[in-house]
């Protein structure tokens, strides 16, 4: 029979659909597959993690100790090809921040519900759980562009997962071009969902002071912290870290507890904060929080300095 009668190409096609049929079949079996191997290795990781690296808290000075309130212990990054090394950073993260006693663990919305997860199951209720909204993917990346509504559908799901704290970056570029509202509304359409669902819940408004000065001068300044503080903002965050024109100064945290606080709203430093000298003059300059993702170098440092004053001698023979 010709290999062209219409007979023969109907039941090669068929054969061929057949084929691709098994082959997408095959494809998804594996995924399955791979998936539930993955979620057992999590769930085999995060009950080991809970077991092996509960944290012990130190027993500390009042004055480190309020250094360690003041502490989000901060991790964002986005670990493309290990995923695995992300939860293995939160559960360190996590950790350290039970170790010194911080005020919160800043991570990502995806990570909220192991946070919250491992902090309740070490029975540690004195620390937040921290995300942050509508905050760039990666190093030079835009912040602050996401629609409304998909700002709040993510913090609403953050704060199902355990959030208690949300750090929003704020329309920045709205306001570079002139338009405020735009800016207002994408702190107040969050601030409002959340605190209407927990009015303990806390919102700081992530400005990214660096690049404001820098392309709009102290104009865009001011009208950054007027948007926020009307938008419900308890504080004023300076940076996100990821902004090319630099992290928190002290000059820009001077400004923002000028302008926030006859509205008893408060400023978190953060962004380029590596040392404890520069977190103390932050400090100096009207900040009350501090975002770090070197939280423990720089905790172990205020430990140390505050230990040579009370013991100058120890570790000395004389």
């Amino acid at each position: 029979m010709d290999a062209f009668h219409p007979d023969i190409q109907k039941a090669l096609a068929a054969e061929e659909h057949q084929r691709q049929e098994d082959a997408l079949r095959d494809i998804l079996i594996k995924k399955a597959q791979r998936s539930t191997i993955e979620k057992d290795i999590a769930e085999s990781y995060f009950a080991t993690a809970a077991i092996l690296y509960k944290p012990e808290r130190r027993e500390l000075p009042p004055d480190v100790k309020a250094l360690a309130r003041s502490i989000d212990n901060t991790y964002l990054t986005i670990t493309h090809w290990n995923r695995f090394a992300d939860v293995q950073n939160v559960v360190q993260l996590c950790r350290e921040a039970g170790e010194w006693g911080m005020a919160s663990v800043c991570v990502r919305p995806t990570k909220v519900a192991l946070a919250e997860h491992l902090l309740a199951r070490w029975g540690i209720d004195d620390i937040a759980v921290c995300t942050v909204i509508n905050f760039p993917r990666e190093q030079g990346g835009r912040g602050g562009i996401m629609p409304e509504k998909e700002c709040v559908e993510e913090a609403m799901a953050a704060q199902r997962d355990g959030a208690t704290e949300f750090d929003i970056v704020i329309d920045y570029e709205a306001l570079l071009r002139g338009d405020p509202k735009r800016a207002y509304c994408s702190i107040a359409d969050v601030a409002g969902a959340v605190k209407s669902r927990d009015p303990g819940a806390i919102v700081k408004a992530i400005l990214e002071t660096a690049k404001l000065r820098k392309h709009g001068g102290v104009l865009a300044l001011s009208s950054a912290c007027a948007a926020a503080i009307g938008g419900g903002a308890d504080y004023l965050k300076t940076s996100t870290g990821y902004a090319p024109e630099g992290g928190a100064t002290v000059e820009d945290v001077a400004f923002l507890h000028h302008e926030a606080e006859p509205y008893g709203v408060l400023v978190e430093a953060s962004g380029g904060i590596k040392t404890l000298d520069q977190l103390r003059a932050l400090q100096q300059a009207g900040a009350s929080r501090f975002g770090l993702s070197a939280s423990g170098a720089v905790m172990k440092e205020g430990s140390d300095a505050i230990s040579i004053l009370r013991y100058p001698y120890r570790g000395y023979s004389l």
